[in-house]
């Protein structure tokens, strides 16, 4: 609410979640595009409406363990679209499908991590540079 005016805010919240299993680097959380979607920059930018809260459930004895991680809607839309930009330019023997083909964020990319390269990939420098967006309740609001 805000205290100047007394009105209420509101913001639209996509939450993806996954249970953690075995090795956390295969995360791929879904964002409810696909690749052909993914690197048009400027439809991103008409249908990312809001914050995304990505988060994973780690199996203990006693239930579930939960850590979130809060991406602004910048966060989100440069991420997904830089992710597969840099996912489109691997050197392939045959062209990738795109249309339909789900466009997911490794949980290590939402950490800020980098991704190294290979010989078919050059190394992908994440935008988010290592931004800390666990527990970053804040980024719902930017």
């Amino acid at each position: 609410m805000n205290s100047q005016t007394w009105q209420h805010e509101s913001v639209l919240i996509q939450v993806k979640t996954l249970i953690k299993s075995g090795n956390e680097s295969n995360l791929n959380f879904p964002t409810g595009f696909d690749i052909e979607k993914s690197k048009d920059i400027n439809y991103l930018n008409n249908n990312i409406k809001g914050p995304y809260i990505f988060i994973t459930l780690e199996v203990t004895p006693n239930g579930y363990k939960p850590e979130f991680y809060i991406l602004s809607r910048e966060q989100v839309k440069d991420l997904l679209y830089k992710s597969n930009q840099w996912y489109l330019s691997w050197q392939r023997n045959s062209p990738i499908k795109e249309k339909g083909v789900p466009a997911g964020l490794k949980l290590k990319w939402i950490k800020g991590e980098h991704e190294s390269g290979t010989v078919k990939y050059d190394s992908f420098q994440n935008p988010l540079n290592g931004e800390q967006c666990k527990d970053n309740w804040d980024n719902i609001w930017k």
